[in-house]
């Protein structure tokens, strides 16, 4: 009964027209959490972009433009975090402020192209 529901409401979804279409279909949403939960699920195994989207039942373009929309990155990206973030938290013994300490680091460097030490030295005012 689910998969009747689940399939009558992609059909109704496709039947919509352009002005009333939404972004993503409600389908494409469940779809891309689907595949984000995988992702949390079997991160040790490092999936594809294609196990990704034949599990989530999208093509890798729609998977793609559905993580920008949803989680603001990538899948690749969300990967590497997602990675990163299990590692940290289970398989370390930094302290929750280090490990805050890392990330804000490597999210100021990316914005920055800089450590947030090296940017202090800069921009300080003698």
């Amino acid at each position: 009964m689910k998969m009747l529901a689940y399939e009558l409401e992609k059909y109704e979804d496709e039947l919509k027209t352009d002005k009333q279409q939404r972004i993503l279909t409600h389908y494409e949403v469940r779809a891309i959490k689907k595949a984000a939960n995988y992702i949390e699920d079997h991160i040790s195994r490092n999936p594809s972009l294609e196990e990704l989207s034949r599990y989530a039942g999208l093509n890798k373009n729609k998977l793609q433009y559905g993580f920008q929309l949803l989680f603001h990155t990538s899948v690749h990206t969300y990967l590497r975090e997602t990675r990163l973030k299990k590692t940290l938290l289970l398989n370390t013994n930094l302290s929750i402020s280090e490990i805050s300490s890392y990330f804000f680091s490597r999210i100021f460097k990316e914005k920055y192209e800089m450590s947030p030490i090296k940017f202090r030295k800069i921009n300080r005012k003698p």
